[in-house]
């Protein structure tokens, strides 16, 4: 595999995670089981997503980059932080689409510096971005 190949693959891999851990801290805040739903749907997917690229990566003998440990403080530290501040199903919403946003714009940057993609995982980069964009979307009837 090249090391294009895995860069993207990394970034998208952290942007599962990142959006697991965001909405792993999200719940115990969130009383409407719509809106819960809605959320536990997606990060079933971005979980679902991220066990295919692991799948992908470990049956090309490649290892995927750990996540950086400042980035979880960051995200534990300012969702903890902004839920302080207004435990809102709006406040909530805007926030998911927010991190949606920077998940698509990281993903969009990593594929759009990389040429000739293994076609796996460009898909696979693509699939992401679907993903955060269709919650994106459900998040606005929240806001």
């Amino acid at each position: 595999m090249r090391t294009q190949d895995i860069k993207v693959l990394n970034e998208v891999y952290q942007g599962c995670e990142m959006g697991i851990e965001a909405l792993d801290q999200i719940f115990p805040k969130i009383e409407d089981g719509k809106f819960l739903k809605e959320l536990s749907g997606h990060q079933k997917d971005l979980k679902e997503l991220k066990e295919e690229i692991y799948e992908y990566v470990k049956e090309h003998n490649e290892e995927l980059e750990e996540s950086h440990l400042w980035k979880e403080m960051m995200l534990k530290g300012m969702t903890k932080w902004n839920l302080l501040m207004d435990e809102t199903k709006s406040h909530i919403a805007e926030m998911l689409i927010q991190g949606g946003n920077m998940g698509v714009i990281s993903t969009r940057k990593v594929l759009n510096e990389t040429d000739n993609l293994d076609d796996e995982v460009e898909k696979l980069a693509e699939k992401f971005i679907r993903l955060e964009e269709n919650n994106n979307e459900k998040m606005k009837e929240y806001l």
